[in-house]
């Protein structure tokens, strides 16, 4: 027993930047293997449920299958981050629990508050950009034809995908903005309509 803690000891680093080296390697292998988990579950849990019998979500087209798979990554990701985020809560209370009861244990020692804290920034992260960027995109994509004028492709649908969600996010931006500008609209469209009934 005491030759394994001598050579625990021995194992140690010394210096606090090899340490912190150390730890942080092994926090980021911890997310990188705990991602690619929930983004291989989230992937079967999709092909699971999508629908098989309709033919035109594989049509012929190299440019709708390369549009429809990059539709599919970006909601699988989001899919396997909403999934991180639900089991996030019971993991920490788990991980907190195990903590407390085996303190001085080698084997959960990887195991630390350091090691929550930056799983719980991580997925706020990714749950925002999934949210607000990812599933919009991913939406305005696989609805987009292209500009007309542009050569057919998937380079037109991407400036297509980014214009129009450029526009969505500056309309979107400022909500007074958007009041004044629905208030005028509506103003204008009674107008019209009125004008249009009298011209009968």
């Amino acid at each position: 027993m005491h030759l394994r803690e001598e050579i625990m000891d021995e194992d140690e680093p010394t210096d606090i930047r090899e340490q912190i080296f150390h730890n942080t390697v092994r926090e980021h292998t911890i997310f990188v293997l705990l991602f690619m988990l929930l983004y291989v579950g989230s992937y079967a849990l999709i092909g699971r449920f999508r629908r098989r019998d309709r033919d035109d979500l594989f049509s012929t087209d190299d440019d709708e299958l390369m549009v429809y798979r990059i539709s599919l990554w970006m909601c699988t990701f989001s899919l396997a981050i909403a999934i991180g985020a639900a089991l996030l809560l019971p993991l920490s209370i788990a991980s907190n629990e195990v903590l407390i009861l085996y303190p001085n244990s080698y084997y959960v020692k990887w195991l630390n508050s350091s090691l929550i804290q930056g799983l719980w920034n991580y997925v706020f992260l990714f749950s925002n950009l999934s949210l607000f960027v990812l599933l919009p995109f991913s939406y305005l994509f696989a609805e987009s034809a292209g500009f007309v004028g542009h050569r057919k492709g998937i380079i037109s649908r991407v400036y297509e995908t980014f214009t129009v969600f450029s526009l969505l996010a500056f309309v979107s931006s400022d909500t007074l903005q958007f009041r004044k500008l629905s208030s005028a609209i509506s103003v204008f469209m009674c107008v019209i309509l009125g004008c249009t009934a009298t011209s009968r």
